[in-house]
C-alpha cells in the first residue's frame, strides 16, 4: 500500500478523508478522555489534569467535556537553576514518570515530548516565562 500511495497521493488523501468521515474525525485522537498539561513555573515542572467526569468511560462522543481536576496535579519537580537543557528535559521526564502509576489502565502518549524535548532550548524558555 505504501508504494501505491507514493505514486497516487490523491488516492491516499481520498482514503483518509473517507475514513475520517466514516469514523468521526482523526481517529488518533478520537478516544481522548483526558490530558495532562505540562508547564514550567520558573524552575519547577507542574501539570494540570483535564479529564472527562464520568464513572464509566464508553466509546461515545457524548462525554467529551473535559474538566480540570485541580490547579496542580502531582508533586512538582524542582529544577536546579544551573541545570543544562538536557538536565531540564530529564526533570520533565521524571515528572511524567512520577505520575504514570496513577494511570495504570490508561495510556499516556508522551511520544511527542520524547521526540522534540531533547532539541528544545529549555533554559531560554524558562527565562522568557
Amino acid at each position: 500500500m505504501e508504494a501505491f500511495y507514493r505514486e497516487h497521493t490523491d488516492s491516499k488523501i481520498r482514503n483518509i478523508d473517507y475514513l475520517q468521515k466514516q469514523y468521526g474525525g482523526p481517529w488518533r485522537f478520537n478516544d481522548i478522555i483526558g490530558y495532562i498539561r505540562l508547564y514550567l513555573n520558573g524552575y519547577e515542572v507542574r501539570g494540570q489534569l483535564w479529564h472527562v467526569d464520568v464513572k464509566r468511560v464508553v466509546r461515545k462522543p457524548r462525554h467529551k467535556l473535559l474538566f480540570c481536576e485541580n490547579h496542580r496535579f502531582g508533586i512538582p519537580v524542582g529544577i536546579p537553576t544551573e541545570s543544562s537543557n538536557g538536565e531540564i528535559f530529564n526533570h520533565i521526564m521524571k515528572y511524567l514518570d512520577s505520575i504514570r502509576p496513577r494511570f495504570k489502565n490508561r495510556f499516556i502518549d508522551s511520544a511527542l515530548i520524547e521526540t522534540v524535548g531533547p532539541y528544545v532550548d529549555w533554559k531560554s524558555l524558562i527565562n522568557e516565562a
